[in-house]
């Protein structure tokens, strides 16, 4: 175990995701002499009192002179400011996750919204997430943030605050050398960003520029992003410059209106400045010079090391950002790079996978260049290269036939030579008798992986076992070793067999031998098994290509979906649905996005849901699947669907608000309110039972039920009106408290109302019972069945 470090870095692996400086450069001579120096110049026993808060005047004096040359000596003008900078605009903390504690806590309270980029910094995400705030994200594109769909996040966030609870909107954003895309925020998005920061008084940035001379590039210098306005703060650090250890950070604000608020901290107070030893270190680093010595001897080393790993990227064909700064290099291959670390892992090399850094990420992955030395750098992305040239071939296991030979021959296929994980797809063409033990061991292994079975004259009893198998794969059955080769050999070939030799002849005298045949089964499996590798669970006996995108209806909602993106088409030329739905099939889970018509990312309202199981049926005849990460389930049967929902996160059947509202309601409106109760799944639900008949309702009383519940500040809720009737059937109108306006509500909705019926009917969730919803389009069916609930349309 190492005695110092973090956490251990094994021997044996090459980790290319440690973001950290090489241990074997960092200045531990310096450090030595410096504290030689210290140890015989101090004189004053005040250095051992509790420091002061923002600092010692002393380093920020030096700071801010060594600031002020280091952002402005060599950078073309501008921007119309002071270009320097001033003790007072400066705030000496632990590092920059030390400055960023610091603003949360005197600036955010839980459950707070923040606003980060897509993709960021994953430990800063982390922390944001631990603190209980809401992360929004904004997409990142060549030259830094989207402006446009963060100023709609900004609004999304505003109008959502209709209390006006948060004082504060934050944009946590890395404009300089990104972590992990090493991209730099252009001057002119710089100046959106200022724009921004006037338009709204709510919003503010926190800039973090812990890579900010890291440049390789001398030509391509920036201003601190607190130059563009007062209300932004720059987070700098000395972490990646000279040492982590001394843990010394700085926040930097033109007018500090922040720093003021974080130095009334009653933390600050009790402990006084943060590590002053740490800063009586910089403050002589600065001074004697052996600071920036110590930096260009890291950006010359960083900078060579890059343009190794560059070189060698570029020699193999690899799509990736090259870095101006920094330590990072993002690259693009195209595959899941989660699932591909867990197969490197075997190769001996490690890096950080894309979507531990955003929500569109999956393809990318990011390596450092800072950790290892020339050699261990070439190595690893040369482990890397090697594994990747395995991850993406198709990876397959025979049974019975041999085709190993032909097979070997293609380059798209790695032949694996037992039943494992690593597999992606499996072949058989042997007996009856060993494909049924085929099948038997590949469900008590528990292996889940798409067969092509070429097997003759299959039994009911092996074809049972396929079925079964079929439940929760891709299973492909061809008629015989000729694996549908009709084209070639009609009904006048005749065949022969004589020991192990085959041969087919016609009436010509024409012959064509076994080792022709199996080269054309070889050639036939490859495009097969890119199909059915493709394929949801089910049984099937021909491989026909489906649309390319199909429109699904559900409760109301018309949804375009498909496996490929189709989102520019959606919304551009498509003028008849809601949204489009971009399904990803990934082994046994069908996993999906879905936009709106601005192409803004949508939380499920459960219709999706609904939608995409049948166009999995419909497209794919998959009877039965699992959707979202094994939450979900459908299946079909005797025509109907029937979808496995979860159980309500919180509700309250009454409380102080419900029994307000109800009499309210009454005596506003002359209604017999016989019931009211709210819930919250992924979105809030209000469920009103009334005596009169809603599909003779007068729809004004509802708006003005509406505007009731809009008055009390709760204009968010999804309100179900319901009629309780005989035989379990409830009547059901669906509002839109904010708009006032019938909808066609959606499936959770349907869930609340189900779990109201259960309540005020005493019935124990002990027992199996259903209910059916008259709606004014659609009738639902709700079940509960052995502790799930389930959804029948």
């Amino acid at each position: 175990m190492p005695i110092y470090s973090q956490y251990e870095v094994p021997k044996d692996i090459i980790n290319l995701g440690v973001g950290q400086p090489a241990t074997s450069e960092l200045p531990l001579e310096w450090f030595k002499s410096t504290l030689q120096d210290l140890s015989s110049t101090l004189d004053n026993p005040e250095f051992l009192q509790y420091g002061a808060i923002s600092g010692y005047d002393s380093v920020k004096n030096e700071l801010a002179k060594w600031l002020t040359n280091k952002y402005y000596a060599n950078i073309k003008k501008k921007l119309n400011i002071s270009h320097s900078i001033s003790k007072e605009q400066l705030f000496m903390t632990n590092g920059n996750t030390g400055a960023l504690q610091l603003l949360i806590d005197t600036y955010v309270e839980t459950s707070d919204e923040i606003i980060i980029e897509d993709p960021t910094y994953f430990i800063a995400k982390n922390i944001f997430e631990d603190y209980g705030l809401n992360v929004n994200y904004v997409p990142i594109e060549k030259d830094g943030i989207n402006i446009e769909i963060l100023e709609e996040k900004i609004l999304e966030i505003i109008e959502a605050d209709t209390k006006q609870l948060q004082n504060r909107i934050f944009l946590y954003i890395i404009p300089i050398h990104h972590n992990p895309t090493s991209i730099t925020l252009s001057h002119s998005k710089r100046l959106e960003l200022a724009k921004l920061c006037d338009k709204y008084p709510k919003f503010y940035i926190i800039a973090d520029e812990v890579y900010h001379f890291l440049n390789f590039e001398n030509n391509d210098l920036h201003y601190p992003l607190a130059d563009y306005h007062e209300k932004i703060i720059s987070l700098g650090s000395f972490s990646k410059l000279l040492s982590p250890s001394l843990r010394v950070g700085y926040m930097y604000q033109k007018e500090s209106t922040l720093l003021e608020g974080i130095k009334k901290s009653a933390i600050l107070d009790s402990s006084g400045g943060i590590n002053p030893l740490g800063f009586k270190l910089i403050e002589t680093a600065i001074t004697n010079g052996s600071l920036d010595k110590i930096i260009n001897k890291n950006i010359l080393m960083l900078k060579e090391k890059s343009n190794f790993v560059i070189e060698f990227l570029k020699q193999n064909d690899i799509n990736f950002i090259i870095p101006k700064g920094g330590y990072f290099i993002w690259i693009d291959l195209n595959i899941d790079t989660n699932a591909f670390l867990n197969f490197a892992t075997s190769y001996k090399v490690k890096f950080q996978p894309g979507v531990k850094f955003g929500q569109s990420c999956n393809n990318f992955l990011r390596i450092s260049f800072s950790y290892y030395n020339s050699d261990d750098l070439i190595t690893g992305v040369s482990r890397i290269i090697e594994a990747y040239s395995i991850f993406i071939k198709t990876k397959i296991y025979i049974s019975g036939l041999e085709i190993k030979e032909s097979l070997e021959k293609d380059k798209s296929i790695h032949i694996i030579d037992s039943l494992s994980s690593n597999i992606d797809a499996i072949i058989d063409n042997s007996s009856d008798e060993n494909t049924c033990q085929l099948i038997k061991n590949l469900l008590d292994l528990k292996l889940n992986k798409p067969i092509i079975i070429a097997s003759k004259d299959l039994t009911p009893k092996t074809l049972d076992y396929i079925r079964i198998y079929s439940m929760y794969n891709p299973v492909l059955i061809v008629s015989d070793v000729t694996f549908n080769i009709n084209k070639l050999i009609d009904e006048e070939w005749k065949r022969t067999e004589k020991d192990s030799e085959i041969k087919f002849e016609n009436n010509n005298g024409e012959i064509i031998y076994y080792k022709k045949i199996k080269n054309i089964f070889a050639i036939n499996c490859v495009n097969y098994i890119n199909k059915i590798i493709k394929k949801n669970p089910g049984l099937y006996y021909n491989l026909d290509n489906s649309n390319n995108f199909k429109m699904c209806t559900s409760l109301g909602n018309k949804f375009l979906i498909s496996t490929k993106n189709y989102l520019s088409y959606f919304m551009k030329e498509d003028k008849e649905c809601d949204y489009f739905i971009l399904v990803k099939i990934n082994d046994l889970n069908y996993n999906w996005i879905i936009f709106n018509k601005k192409g803004i990312v949508e939380k499920s309202n459960g219709n999706d849901l609904m939608a995409v199981a049948k166009y999995l049926h419909t497209e794919n005849n998959i009877k039965y699947g699992e959707i979202l990460d094994n939450k979900y389930i459908f299946k079909y049967e005797n025509n109907k669907y029937y979808f496995q929902m979860e159980e309500p996160k919180e509700y309250t059947l009454k409380d102080e608000y419900t029994q307000n509202l109800k009499q309210l309601i009454e005596q506003l409106t002359g209604l017999n309110v016989v019931g009211m109760s709210k819930y919250i799944m992924v979105s809030k639900h209000l469920i009103i039972e009334i005596k009169d008949d809603l599909f003779n309702f007068d729809t004004d009383i509802i708006k003005t039920i509406c505007s009731i519940i809009n008055s009390e500040g709760n204009n968010s809720y999804n309100i179900s009106f319901i009629n309780l009737l005989d035989n379990n059937l409830i009547r059901v109108k669906y509002y839109d408290c904010e708009k006032l306006i019938e909808t066609d509500g959606n499936a959770y909705s349907c869930l609340a109302i189900f779990d109201y019926y259960a309540y005020v009917n005493e019935i124990s969730y002990d027992n199996n019972f259903e209910v059916n919803l008259l709606l004014n389009k659609d009738n639902i069916k709700i079940i509960y069945k052995d502790n799930k609930y389930f959804i029948s349309y």
